[in-house]
């Protein structure tokens, strides 16, 4: 029900987004002063100082009806969450997220995250699959943005690096994976190796494309890693 005289809203007054300038111009809100705070204890280790301020701060964005500070808390809350294992409720509060706002830049970080701790929940259920499923959030992840820079090619400084990183952790994960089954004595593990590396081969040329920099490094480093192993 709507807060306009008990009228319920329609569906284009609810979807209606306001002007990005009237935001940038209206004056900062108590409560988004505490979700930047909360972001830079988070950002120095202090958890319990950043979720109480979290949690006052999200109080405050529901009541002013700020959708975009409510996305931006729970987005925090999921971080914390993750940071203190809670990979099923992280999720949780990520998708709650989503559901607040549309604006680019959190997108990116939310469906990051999002993947992340998907690919985390999967690691940690029992049985052989638990790998496959791991890389397989993280490369439909992938696909979601790449189907964003085919649609938009200028953002490709955006877009570019964030699926590095999610082709880096798939490849991170594999190559944990192929040094352990490599060790037994296996031999199942060279496929998905040998995939995982030709895919860094791409992260590498697509780095470097946009200037290289220390994620470049970092996956010049991972493929040298993953070519040491025995084909």
């Amino acid at each position: 029900q709507g807060l306009d005289g008990g009228r319920t809203q329609s569906a284009a007054e609810r979807n209606a987004k306001p002007d990005p300038w009237i935001r940038i111009l209206r004056p900062v809100q108590e409560h988004e002063v505490w979700v930047r705070q909360a972001e830079a204890k988070y950002l120095e280790g202090d958890s319990k100082k950043a979720k109480q301020m979290l949690t006052r701060a999200l109080k405050y964005a529901k009541s002013n009806e700020d959708e975009l500070g409510e996305g931006q808390c729970l987005h925090l809350l999921s971080k914390l969450a993750g940071l203190e294992g809670h990979t099923s409720h992280a999720i949780q509060l990520e998708l709650e997220a989503q559901a607040y706002t549309n604006v680019f830049e959190f997108w990116c970080e939310s469906c990051t995250h999002l993947a992340d701790m998907m690919a985390q929940e999967a690691l940690t259920v029992f049985g052989g699959h638990s790998l496959d499923d791991a890389t397989s959030v993280l490369a439909s992840a992938d696909d979601t943005f790449g189907q964003v820079l085919k649609d938009k090619p200028n953002l490709a400084n955006d877009i570019t690096p964030l699926r590095a990183a999610l082709r880096m952790k798939a490849a991170a994960l594999t190559l944990s994976n192929s040094v352990r089954q490599n060790s037994m004595g296996s031999s199942l593990w060279q496929k998905a190796h040998a995939e995982h590396r030709a895919a860094m081969d791409g992260v590498c040329e697509e780095l470097s494309a946009l200037g290289g920099g220390q994620q470049l490094v970092q996956a010049l480093l991972l493929r040298c890693q993953m070519s040491e192993l025995p084909a």
